[in-house]
């Protein structure tokens, strides 16, 4: 915790380069050899550290337009936490950011299936799966955010543009419909 406070504080004032080099060090202690003699309570303790740090250390690299390596701390990250809807939007808009619009595409249906959600969860899905000129699934999404606040007023802003993305797309004999919509 000694050597993460310093990475927390870096990456507050914006110096990011320093607060990768902080959080570095804990992450080497917290995978070295030692940990498996640790108590099993402690082992465990250890693992939530290491995986809060990845997903810090990847949304610093995603600030700094690192794309990749934050694509690469994501993956991490899910393979010890397969459901975070957070995380795994997060990679989705890097993926889309780099230009892997299809697997973007993938994930965001991914977590738009998912159940729980909170209705920021649902706007940025929508905003991904908008960029990636998936109309339909970004209507869901961001439906789906306005239900869970009718008075996000972003949210009911982008399933208008959804819309109207998604009419001029359709073919003519569906586009007043959605249009009326």
């Amino acid at each position: 915790e000694a050597r993460t406070n310093p990475a927390v504080i870096y990456t507050n004032r914006g110096d990011y380069e320093n607060a990768i080099a902080w959080y570095q060090r804990p992450l080497e202690t917290l995978r070295s050899e030692e940990r498996e003699y640790l108590p099993a309570a402690t082992q465990a303790e250890w693992r939530e550290q290491e995986t809060d740090i990845v997903f810090n250390m990847a949304q610093i690299y995603q600030r700094m337009d690192r794309r990749a390596d934050a694509i690469r701390l994501y993956r991490e990250y899910l393979a010890v936490n397969p459901n975070d809807a957070t995380v795994k939007t997060q990679l989705a808009l890097a993926l889309a950011a780099e230009g892997q619009e299809a697997e973007a595409a993938t994930m965001f249906g991914e977590v738009l299936n998912m159940e729980g959600l909170a209705d920021d969860d649902y706007y940025q899905i929508g905003i991904g799966l908008f960029n990636a000129g998936r109309f339909d699934d970004a209507v869901t999404a961001f439906e789906r955010a306005a239900a869970a606040n009718p008075l996000f007023r972003d949210a009911l802003f982008n399933l208008g543009q959804a819309l109207l993305a998604q009419a001029n797309a359709a073919p003519e004999a569906e586009q007043v419909a959605i249009y009326e919509r």
